[in-house]
């Protein structure tokens, strides 16, 4: 990667590139052509060669152009839109100065396939099923729970909850089966039954937190006594369920359900009376962490039955791919929550004919929709190998420079040891 400059600055090198004749190399399908910006407009650049033509490229080709500004070697990647005598290129998104990747990305070569084994739990237990799912992950280091053993955690939890609340329980569905209207919407939909106020409307929305909750419109969508589309009974139906708990004396309240993987395998419950004023958001976060801290408590203490430790094989869709690491994308769910970051992982990376284990690194994440976006740093392979997937990415033999030089043959980031 590297620091993206500014869109004036931008603007300013391209016409720096064409008034001073600086020199351009184009990286495209494991090509390097030499070149010279001969014009550019909002929306195009015009590229000559100063040595061989332009063949190789075509249409719809994304190309990467380093150049050397001022003693800083800066990039930008563009599609080709017409290759003849003359390169016609998109303008710029974006310019990169500063540039800290040892080796060139580049768009997947063909006949590269990426495949890895990850150990996973599948899970069958006879706990109710949830429409949430949660990998079960280690508390954070600086946890406010005693964790030392189940006991504790549990004792030091009740102790806390009975200064939070006038009453609290906690309930497992090991030997039973929800009942009751809220055990059942609780273990159903995943979420956390949350009632600030019985004098107050019911929770319109989630936004304070986190999604954590269950709203109004959640209700009205599993209240199966109500007609469809009436709104207004179901409204009603709510505000006849507050008011019996107000009778009750109950001031607030909520049912925080414990989640593992798609199971919820029971719940918390806290309450206030009349005369105790009402739970907060922070008695609603507190809970809900000790719900997170308690299932991987549960877990190690060996709770649950019928997990079954597999290893699954996955195939990932390479996005782009250099000497020292790719990206991947999947759309698993469920990797999703095994991978996180500097997670390791042994590839199999097919090259052609040649197959190659790679023992990696995961150094990025990124979520965009349905799809995750996992980064890998190449951490271990043999020297061969090594040769042979430079060879097979750039069309070139790895040379002394490529090891002396970085990216676009910038020099190698100064190194920090403060």
């Amino acid at each position: 990667m590297g620091l993206e400059i500014s869109r004036i600055e931008k603007e300013f090198i391209i016409q720096a590139l064409w008034d001073k004749k600086i020199p351009v190399e184009i990286h495209g399908r494991k090509n390097t052509v030499s070149s010279l910006v001969k014009g550019f407009d909002d929306d195009t650049v015009e590229l000559e060669s100063t040595d061989e033509p332009y063949q190789d490229l075509s249409s719809g080709d994304r190309v990467r152009v380093y150049f050397s500004y001022f003693g800083n070697v800066m990039t930008f990647e563009t599609r080709v839109i017409r290759a003849a005598e003359k390169l016609i290129v998109s303008f710029p998104k974006r310019i990169l100065k500063n540039l800290t990747r040892k080796y060139e990305r580049v768009p997947t070569p063909e006949d590269v396939e990426l495949s890895f084994m990850i150990k996973e739990t599948k899970v069958e237990l006879t706990f109710p099923k949830t429409e949430e799912y949660d990998p079960v992950l280690p508390p954070q280091p600086d946890v406010s729970f005693n964790l030392d053993s189940l006991v504790s955690l549990v004792d030091g939890f009740k102790r806390e909850a009975g200064e939070r609340a006038d009453e609290n329980n906690m309930l497992m569905f090991r030997d039973k089966r929800p009942e009751g209207f809220e055990e059942e919407i609780i273990s159903r939909l995943g979420k956390i039954l949350f009632i600030p106020s019985t004098s107050e409307a019911f929770p319109n929305t989630d936004l304070d937190t986190d999604g954590k909750i269950i709203t109004r419109y959640m209700l009205y969508t599993s209240d199966e006594d109500v007609p469809e589309g009436s709104e207004e009974v179901s409204r009603q139906h709510i505000d006849d369920y507050l008011l019996r708990k107000k009778q009750r004396g109950v001031v607030s309240e909520l049912y925080c359900p414990v989640l593992y993987h798609q199971y919820a395998v029971g719940y918390i419950y806290l309450a206030k009376k009349i005369g105790s004023g009402v739970l907060s958001k922070y008695d609603l976060d507190y809970v809900h962490q000790f719900s997170k801290v308690l299932a991987y408590t549960l877990k190690n203490e060996g709770y649950f039955k019928g997990e079954k430790p597999t290893e699954n094989e996955y195939k990932a869709e390479i996005i782009d791919i250099s000497a020292s690491g790719l990206m991947f994308m999947h759309a698993s769910a469920g990797l999703r929550s095994l991978i996180v970051l500097y997670t390791d992982l042994k590839i199999q990376l097919r090259l052609g004919q040649r197959s190659m284990s790679i023992y990696s690194r995961v150094m990025r994440k990124i979520q965009d929709g349905n799809k995750t976006f996992y980064g890998l740093q190449f951490l271990e392979m043999q020297p061969e190998d090594f040769r042979y997937l430079f060879q097979y990415v750039y069309g070139r033999d790895f040379s002394v420079e490529d090891e002396r030089l970085w990216e676009g043959g910038s020099e190698p980031p100064e190194l920090n040891l403060d």
